[in-house]
């Protein structure tokens, strides 16, 4: 009844999450599971097994690479587009969950009191590890969709943070959730340094120095000042490590803080940008305005007030040449007017989501023009506000489409896959080489014993006698002599042959 939009209202979501605290454990793990958008637990594991959608689309497309030199191609490219469908509708539909998700998380009417009580219950909890990973994910989601303070769960977590632990990629997943500008930087530190001390040094390998290193990136993305300078300093020297997964994580970690606080970093490190405009995080507590967004702000009410200005010039021509239009009757108005004591009311502007998606376009425009250096043109920042209006009136989205956008950016969900980052593809040993082509070997001796059932006939084993051995043959030394007309009448008896041999070849695959 929630995916179907009937009862979606605060009574239901507080209501189950009320079932949360029960002490059946089928009960309390499908209340948690509705706060994460996975209504069934086979659910669950069938986006935990599901490919990601690039991934699929690839396939599909180099399954079909062949099918225009196929017959009845028309059925086969009608066949790729339906399940072309069927993967972008799956795409939605999990897109759909997680606004569900998030929309019931934003419905509880206490969400600190509830991720306390969660909280407490996890830590007193004798319940299956599966169950406590869905408390863990549940409370980090609430943390970071609501900026909680909840100090006594990073000190919980700091337990599991070691690379023998089961789950692990999922926990350090929860721990990236759980972090936010409001959380202080002393109670995280300690958590970053012991992903450092634990996953990323050298007698570890280089699949869990990657995952800690993820795991740092992501966690110091959310609180830059739970990371010490000197630290920093020791994890970007893996940038030159050997194993490309290691040092793709280095350089994405040292990506990452090149935008939100490159004084942290080494000087060779910094960039060209950040060596010429370094600047700091905000300190603790301290919210930063973004001058970009003031600026196309400002651009945007000047360019309204213009046209208002325009739009009053045009009306007070009119009243000068006409006079006001008045209603009849209305004598105080008159007075007012003729005793000079009419004057306008200050007009209120306020902000819809039309509005912020034009900053936002501007924003971007000006972004593009800031990185080539050059300075955009009042008449170009005109241009663009119009084609974004045009463009926001074909897509037209409400308010409540906007808060929606805003509250997923807020609480989204970290995939397991970017703690994880990139997997090489390893390389075998030569027992395993081996091993794998033997049983290619065996699987292609199966499908050829299941096509011929029967064996081949003396007629198809002296196709495979070798040359040397047939040539001085009745057959061979006949083909010489043949003229014109018995050779062409030769040739299209075996082109038919060809044609029967395959008819029967298809017959016996579909069989």
């Amino acid at each position: 009844l929630w995916g179907r939009k009937i009862w979606n209202d605060e009574k239901t979501v507080n209501a189950i999450a009320d079932m949360t605290f029960s002490k059946i454990s089928k009960v309390k793990a499908g209340a948690l599971r509705f706060f994460l958008g996975v209504f069934d637990a086979k659910d669950d594991e069938e986006r935990a097994s599901a490919l990601p959608t690039s991934v699929q689309l690839k396939d599909l497309y180099l399954r079909n690479a062949n099918i225009t030199h196929v017959k009845r191609r028309k059925k086969r490219m009608r066949a790729m587009e339906r399940a072309k469908k069927q993967i972008e509708r799956s795409e939605k539909e999990e897109e759909g969950l997680t606004m569900s998700a998030i929309a019931a998380i934003h419905l509880l009417y206490d969400p600190q009191t509830f991720a306390e009580r969660l909280f407490t219950q996890l830590q007193r909890s004798t319940d299956p590890f599966q169950i406590r990973l869905l408390m863990m994910n549940v409370i980090s989601r609430l943390i970071g969709t609501h900026r909680l303070i909840v100090l006594n769960f990073y000190p919980f977590i700091q337990k599991y943070l070691n690379s023998g632990q089961s789950s692990v990629t999922k926990i350090l997943a929860y721990l990236a959730q759980a972090s936010h500008a409001l959380v202080p930087p002393q109670d995280l530190a300690p958590l970053v340094r012991s992903l450092a001390d634990n996953f990323v040094s050298d007698r570890s390998s280089p699949e869990v120095m990657a995952v800690g290193l993820n795991a740092i990136r992501e966690v110091c993305a959310r609180c830059p000042l739970s990371m010490d300078a000197d630290l920093l300093k020791d994890l970007a020297n893996y940038k030159k490590s050997k194993h490309k997964s290691v040092m793709m994580a280095a350089r994405s970690l040292v990506g990452t803080f090149r935008e939100i606080d490159p004084s942290k970093l080494e000087r060779k490190d910094r960039g060209k940008e950040a060596s010429m405009n370094p600047t700091a995080a905000a300190e603790y507590g301290e919210e930063v305005l973004d001058d970009s967004d003031n600026d196309a702000l400002q651009t945007l009410m000047q360019i309204d007030a213009d046209e208002d200005a325009e739009e009053e010039d045009g009306e007070d021509d009119e009243e000068k040449k006409f006079g006001p239009e008045l209603p009849p009757g209305d004598d105080e108005k008159k007075e007012e007017i003729e005793g000079g004591r009419n004057f306008r009311k200050p007009k209120v502007r306020f902000l819809g989501a039309k509005d912020f998606r034009k900053l936002k376009a501007l924003r971007e425009k000006n972004l593009e023009a800031k990185k080539r250096g050059t300075k955009r043109s009042r008449e170009e920042i005109v241009e663009d506000l119009a084609d974004s209006a045009g463009d926001s009136e074909e897509g037209a989205m409400d308010d409540s489409d906007m808060s929606d956008e805003l509250d997923i950016e807020e609480g989204k969900e970290i995939n397991e896959e970017k703690i994880i980052g990139f997997v090489p593809k390893k390389k075998l040993s030569k027992e395993e080489r081996r091993a794998a082509l033997k049983e290619f070997q065996m699987s292609t001796n199966r499908k050829w014993a299941m096509r011929n059932p029967t064996g081949t006939s003396n007629r198809e084993k002296e196709k495979n006698k070798p040359f040397m051995l047939v040539k001085h043959s009745y057959k061979i030394k006949k083909k010489k002599t043949l003229s014109m007309g018995d050779q062409q009448k030769k040739t299209a008896k075996h082109i038919k042959g060809l044609k029967k041999l395959s008819k029967k070849r298809l017959r016996s695959m579909r069989k």
